[in-house]
């Protein structure tokens, strides 16, 4: 009787040890295959988005895609990563932008991607490689790539963002930079986190910067792409020349400086071109028309002192117009940099686009260069901003040029019949 009741008990452990060890496994087993239904179903509606643009559709998936993260928050990720292996054995563009979304609702819900041991790391690099390639080419309308992967790094640690940063960048060089992921990825980390690309390695980082500078290139020699006047706040793919001018502006001033380096590092042409149309697009931003964020106004400064030069290179009818609109839309301070950078490039390149002689211009550069070296700030308005832009190209010059005593030393050079006297008192 003692053995038989031996024999059962061994057989009740064994069974209990049993379910115990397989049952985390049937458990993933059984969901496996609804997971895949509703990610099916997800892949349904964004296709079928792209043709009908109802909003509905974006909506059922935002339900589907929370459903699915809690319905994963209990497994392991070493079982989470062995779905998403299977998952990306066959995958197209919009499979791999699912797959996204997924990992990134539960890398902020769960900080899954937080702590990881080596094997982890590996698989997890590993599909990314596999899921950056096929996301490059997603031309869709509702492409949220860039935000996805730009999320997924501020939830991640440091060596998996050091990985997925490459990968960006290796995909972008593969395909000669003919679309605009790496560029929207900074845009939309510094608008989700100005300071976290920080912790990216400088190789990844700066190889990033390059590759968004190309794309933006590439953008303007080979797709003849044009500034944007209505800018939309959602998380979908910016224009080029968008998301770029923006990212200079709201980056932490590590990653600003280093885009605006990598953009004078650049042959002359190039350069002249980027920045002229870096300056038309920066105008369009509310970030630059008003903004009380001292970040943003210590990188408005950087880029004003640096872009300007080159974009206001050989300066013609067009470019005196985005001058003007500049003044118009900026601070004082701007406007000054804005002048200054005019002249002092005139001098540079001995254009004879002037009107002013020649010794006025030099000696508006020394007060200019006096003015910057002393901290101080010739303009009170934009209005004498727009007065001394006028008198470098117009016969008729404004006699408010002589009220400001700070300029009198420059202006008193030039001959008394080319001021506007009309409406001046004799006295």
């Amino acid at each position: 009787m003692l053995n038989i009741f031996n024999h059962y008990k061994l057989l009740i452990i064994f069974l209990f040890t049993l379910i115990v060890n397989i049952q985390p496994n049937a458990i993933s087993a059984i969901n496996e295959e609804e997971i895949k239904s509703q990610i099916s179903l997800i892949e349904r509606n964004l296709k079928e988005y792209e043709i009908t643009k109802s909003s509905n559709l974006l909506d059922i998936n935002d339900n589907l895609i929370k459903r699915l993260t809690l319905e994963l928050e209990e497994e392991s990720l070493d079982n989470k990563i062995l779905l998403f292996q299977e998952l990306s054995d066959t995958l197209t563009s919009i499979k791999a932008n699912v797959i996204l979304k997924i990992i990134e609702k539960d890398a902020k819900n769960n900080g899954s991607l937080k702590i990881l041991n080596n094997q982890q790391l590996k698989d997890i690099t590993q599909l990314f490689e596999d899921t950056i390639p096929n996301i490059y080419d997603d031309t869709r309308e509702t492409n949220d790539n860039a935000y996805l992967l730009a999320s997924i790094l501020n939830e991640s640690e440091e060596r998996l963002c050091n990985n997925i940063v490459k990968q960006i960048s290796n995909t972008s060089i593969d395909n000669n930079n003919s679309n605009s992921l790496a560029t929207n990825v900074i845009y939309f980390a510094s608008e989700i986190n100005s300071e976290f690309l920080s912790i990216v390695n400088k190789t990844e980082k700066e190889k990033l910067i390059k590759q968004s500078i190309n794309e933006v290139n590439y953008d303007l020699n080979i797709n003849k792409k044009s500034v944007e006047k209505k800018i939309s706040k959602d998380n979908y793919t910016k224009n080029s020349l968008v998301a770029l001018s923006t990212a200079i502006l709201k980056s932490s001033e590590d990653i600003s400086n280093n885009i605006i380096q990598n953009i004078n590092n650049l042959d002359k042409k190039d350069k002249e071109v980027i920045s002229f149309k870096l300056t038309e697009q920066s105008l369009e931003l509310d970030e630059w028309k008003k903004s009380e964020d001292l970040n943003i106004i210590n990188n408005k400064v950087k880029f004003a002192e640096n872009i300007f030069s080159s974009g206001f290179s050989k300066v013609d009818d067009k470019k005196i117009e985005l001058a003007k609109n500049v003044i118009e839309k900026s601070d004082v301070n701007t406007s000054e940099i804005l002048v200054r950078s005019i002249i002092d490039t005139h001098i540079k390149e001995e254009n004879n686009f002037f009107t002013l002689e020649e010794n006025v211009v030099s000696n508006l550069s020394n007060i200019f260069e006096a003015a910057k070296v002393n901290k101080a700030q010739i303009f009170s308005s934009n209005s004498e901003a727009d007065e001394v832009l006028d008198s470098l190209f117009n016969n008729k010059l404004s006699s408010g040029l002589l009220r400001n005593n700070k300029l009198q030393s420059a202006y008193v050079l030039v001959k008394k019949k080319r001021f506007d006297l009309d409406n001046v008192s004799p006295n």
